[in-house]
């Protein structure tokens, strides 16, 4: 038997070398088929799927209803050298193979033991079940080896089995192959691996120099051409001392060229082993020629020695590495390993001798992260360890993703800006950005023909609580719904993105509870709708957050917040901290978030269409939080202190970039963009009206010390074109210090209208010095409004605003909605111009503005006059026009340049008269009545006497008053509206009775006395 075995192995072996010649087996196959291309053995179940090994060079087809189940009696087919094609669903081997106690070479787990031949394919299979290999075959979820110098064809294979090795010594195995030979150099075969993926676990349980990897364990050095194309693993790949692991291949020689490849599943070896470990490649050996094109690793990485995020590399080999990125982190486990320093790279710790290296279009985002108390500066690197020959062009990594780059023609980029666009260099036929909304999770430059979606999702991935991710920050949890949203507070301290707008149901609770959020939420340009009321502290989307962060949110809808729990400040005052996204702030960072929601607090201070508190621990010595590019649209409105569009009350919280649009009122230290800061404020805009008692500003309410920080506010590049009033004195377009602390103003402009009930201040007012530097003032009469003479300040017309030097922040274009100078970071997004409204009164009597200034044109500017006492408002007029019955509460509709006059006149005398409610109030006990009425106590007479007329005849009431007997004066005096009640006690007569109310009054020049009577006359019943 054995040499008949033997003979049959050559015969086979010789069948590729005459293509004229058939082998003809003694047996027949017990399926239907021929074995040819055109008419293939057709396998249906396990019994015939063993056959193979009888018919090796012939052509089958896979059409099993049920699994091929193959056990540990299974003997793996060898030097396979025909074709094996699977039918979707019809295709799936499932393996319960265990040779864990064996010791022989040649004992394979495995489905094939050795493929070769030319022409040899393998196609469409799905590989289940569990492997457990020996101390020493090959153990691999397809193929154990493939021969030198065949063409064979291995492609669309999934491995789905986990593999456990138990390797003493040098062996080959992986999810795939365990190894491709390639032996001798002077071969030239060709072998193709395609649109292969291994989704087992392939494990070690003993210390050994095996080489195992998701798709292949070892590529030997020899001749052969290799071509891997659109494969990757997402298993996790896990080894002991010494071993070579990698998530595709372990160890690599030869003339290998990887297209589209990737791997997402983790690679890892515990502290105190000396594997040699790379993402997508582990070791390459000597002479070898490796090119990769556009493939990534996104499996984290966990290793001692020399280790790669795309390669670890070794000595002389070539490498072309082409439109590639690693998003994978890397942990060095310990500090040393027999000597020698954790050594890692985002990209390839590096290369040896005369290696020639050339690496291009490539980025890292993973993280080095090494063990505690080291630094490993020369070894541990973003993006090369190091290398001789290493040429290189566009290269970027992630600032603070290691300490250098580690490679020349290497530039450190945000993971902001490379959210944004595409580096330099990179071309836009081959790199993309995919979309949340596609079922993606990557925020990062993608591969067009190798995207990284979340099928290949890593461990830990959430599809139940949310609609995908892990919650890190590469893969935060995915938000696409309201559920998803209020699952947020399981996880405070996670990453989110939301990838759909959520409005069809409005959130009526903060969504993360009462507790802190410090997390990271990416709104990704989405919007929630809101409905929240409380009486308690801390309001909105967000209660608080507390070392988290909030970024490219939209919020719509209403917050609405009112203390009632006794929460108090520092100085003892009540804190509501109301705000659209967030109640209070503790170390966060809001950037590109935008509030929508009308946002209102009944009771408290601290309110804000972004934020309402935003605090921190006054012994720190550093900001600690943080906004940019956030713009405020809802009205913002308390009773309290510290309202504004964007932070109520922002301590130690540098504000850049932000804008208000949105209207706000509230009491004390009312801003656009924060009630009151104790920090700098840069780049920032407001055009809403601004309405308070007293610190009233269109930038800052209140200007505070940015104590303990430094002892002055700094407001630069911010301009106001909003509205501001003050009822008390202190209103003005910047904000007012409360602190004898010095005040900075460059490069800044106020072109809206300010009122108070003071003396009006045009810019600031500080306890200590002001200053102002290149500084801008819209005014008709400079003079008249207190900027004569102030260094820095350059009074402006609109025409001469245009030319304004501001500085290189701003720009000027005629064009666009606002003509007017703008910031380049933060431009104007509603239309606007200015008009010239003048303002002018007769004698004996004033107006709330008397003058010329410039507002907004196309709005409505209310004006009230008072007339001297004695006088009262004779005629206005608009434009010459005059306006009959417009009453000393006057609005002026404002459009082009508006002049309004008004004269005052001596007051007429005016009678009194009397008016009497129509309806009595009668208690259902009917014991009583009451009947009210109001007294006008006209102008020029003196009222004597005021009451209600009692009468059951109606007739007498009516036509003479005078007859009538009961004469009800009042007691209690009228209230200030002239307003007062008679009660009439005792049971209502049978058929009810009359009231009508009186007056009476004389002339004070000729002592005439006079009585005049209601027209209304109330009939009680």
């Amino acid at each position: 038997m054995k040499k008949t075995l033997s003979l049959a192995v050559v015969l086979c072996l010789l069948v590729s070398l005459f293509s004229g010649l058939t082998l003809v087996s003694a047996a027949a196959f017990s399926g239907a088929g021929s074995g040819t291309d055109e008419e293939p053995y057709v396998i249906t179940n396990t019994e015939q799927f063993k056959e193979i090994l009888s018919f090796k060079t012939s052509v089958f087809k896979l059409e099993a209803e049920e699994p091929i189940y193959l056990d540990s009696s299974y003997v793996p087919i060898t030097n396979f050298q025909g074709k094996l094609i699977g039918v979707d669903g019809k295709n799936e081997i499932k393996l319960a193979i265990d040779k864990s106690s064996s010791s022989s070479t040649t004992d394979h787990a495995t489905v094939f033991a050795s493929v070769g031949g030319t022409g040899t394919l393998i196609d469409n299979l799905v590989i289940t079940g569990e492997i457990k290999g020996g101390t020493a075959a090959m153990s691999s979820g397809l193929i154990g080896y493939i021969a030198s110098g065949c063409t064979v064809t291995v492609r669309n294979i999934v491995n789905e089995a986990n593999i456990t090795l138990n390797h003493t010594g040098t062996s080959y195995s992986a999810g795939i192959i365990g190894r491709i030979e390639n032996k001798t150099a002077g071969t030239n075969g060709t072998i193709e691996i395609q649109n292969c993926i291994n989704k087992g676990n392939i494990t070690t349980t003993k210390n050994a120099l095996s080489q195992h990897a998701g798709l292949i364990g070892n590529i030997g050095s020899g001749g052969d051409t290799i071509k891997i194309t659109n494969c990757r693993n997402t298993g996790k790949i896990e080894g002991l001392e010494m071993a070579r692991i990698a998530g595709l291949v372990a160890m690599s020689a030869g003339n290998v060229t990887y297209t589209n490849c990737a791997n997402i599943g983790n690679v890892v070896t515990p502290a105190g082993t000396q594997s040699r470990v790379g993402g997508l490649l582990g070791e390459i050996t000597d002479g070898a020629v490796i090119t990769l094109n556009s493939c990534f690793n996104a499996g984290d990485i966990y290793s001692n020695a020399a280790t790669g995020g795309l390669i670890r590399s070794w000595n002389s080999a070539s490498v072309t590495m082409n439109n590639c990125y690693n998003a994978g982190n890397i942990y060095c486990n310990n500090t040393t390993v027999s000597g020698n320093v954790p050594r890692a790279a985002g990209l390839t710790y590096g290369s040896t001798g005369n290696a020639a290296w050339s690496l291009s279009n490539c980025y890292n985002v993973g993280s080095i992260v090494l063990p505690d108390g080291t630094t490993g500066t020369a070894w541990s690197k973003a993006l090369v360890g190091y290398g001789t020959t290493i040429t290189a062009s566009n290269l970027y990594w992630l600032s603070g993703s290691a300490n250098n780059a580690g490679a020349a023609a290497a530039t450190a980029m945000t993971s902001a800006e490379l959210k944004e666009s595409l580096p330099t260099g990179f071309d836009s036929a081959v790199w993309t950005y995919t979309s949340m909304d596609d079922g993606n999770f990557y925020p990062y430059p993608q591969l067009k023909d190798n995207i990284y979606v979340n099928t290949d999702a890593p461990e830990g991935w959430n599809t139940t609580e949310f609609a995908g991710g892990n919650g890190s920050v590469d893969f935060p949890y995915q938000i696409a719904s309201k559920a998803h949203l209020m699952n947020v507070s399981k996880y405070p301290s996670a990453s989110f993105i939301q990838t759909a707008d959520i409005t069809a149901e409005a959130i009526t609770e903060p969504i993360n509870g009462t507790s802190a959020f410090k997390g990271s939420y990416d709104g990704n340009g989405k919007t929630i709708l809101v409905n929240i009321a409380s009486e308690g502290s801390y309001v909105g989307l967000f209660s608080k957050v507390e070392n988290g962060s909030v970024s490219n949110l939209t919020v719509t809808g209403s917050v609405t917040g009112g203390n009632t729990e006794g929460v108090t400040d520092s100085n003892g005052k009540p804190v509501s901290g109301v705000g659209g996204i967030a109640g209070g702030v503790y170390c966060g960072a809001f950037t590109n978030c935008v509030n929508r929601a009308d946002v209102v607090s009944t009771a408290g201070n601290a309110v804000g269409g972004i934020v309402g508190d935003s605090y921190y621990y006054y012994d720190s010595k550093t900001s600690k939080n943080s906004y940019q590019n956030c713009i405020n649209y809802g009205s913002v409105s308390s009773n309290g202190s510290y309202t504004a569009g964007i932070v109520g009350v922002a301590a130690a919280s540098p504000i850049a970039d932000c804008a208000n649009y949105g209207d706000v009122t509230g009491d004390t230290a009312v801003g656009g963009i924060t009630g009151m800061v104790y920090n700098t404020l840069s780049g920032c805009l407001n055009t809403g009206s601004i309405t308070g008692k007293d610190y009233v500003g269109g930038i800052g309410g209140q200007l505070r010390a940015t104590y303990p920080l430094n002892n002055s506010t700094g407001i630069a590049n911010c301009y106001n074109i909003g509205s501001i009033r003050a009822a008390l004195e202190n209103a003005s377009a910047f904000g007012i210090s409360a602190h004898t602390n010095s005040l900075a103003f460059t490069n800044c402009y106020n072109a809206g209208d300010i009122t108070s009930s003071g003396t009006q201040i045009l810019l600031s007012k500080g306890g200590g010095a002001v200053t102002y530097t290149n500084c801008y003032a819209l005014t008709a009469n400079a003079e008249a409004d207190g900027l004569s003479g102030i260094s820095g300040v350059t009074a402006v017309t609109p025409a001469t605003l245009k030319t304004a030097g501001l500085g290189s922040a701003y720009t000027v274009d005629a064009s666009v909605a606002y003509p007017y100078p703008q910031l380049i970071s933060n431009p104007q997004t509603t239309a606007w111009d200015f008009a010239l409204l003048t303002v002018s009164v007769g004698e004996n009597g004033t107006a709330s503005f008397v003058g010329s200034k410039y507002v907004k044109d196309g709005i409505s500017y209310p004006i009230t006059f008072t007339p001297d006492e004695t006088y009262e408002l004779d005629k206005v007029f608009i434009n010459t026009v005059e306006q009959p019955d417009s009453g000393e509460a006057l609005s002026v509709p404002v459009s082009g340049d508006t002049t309004v006059s008004a004269t005052f006149a001596e007051k007429q005398a005016v009678a009194p008269s009397a008016s009497v409610v129509s309806a009595p109030f009668i208690p259902d006990t009917a014991d009583s009545s009451y009947t009210f009425a109001t007294i006008n106590y006209g102008y020029g007479y003196e009222v004597t006497g005021y009451g209600i007329l009692y009468s059951e005849d109606p007739d007498a009431i009516t036509n003479a008053p005078e007859t009538c007997e009961t004469i009800l004066e009042h007691v209690t005096p009228a209230n200030g509206k002239g307003q007062f009640g008679i009660q009439l006690t005792g049971e209502l007569p049978a058929g009810g009775y009359y009231t009508r109310a009186y007056v009476t009054y004389k002339n004070t020049a000729t002592q005439e006395t006079f009585t005049v009577y209601s027209d209304v006359i109330v009939e009680v019943k």
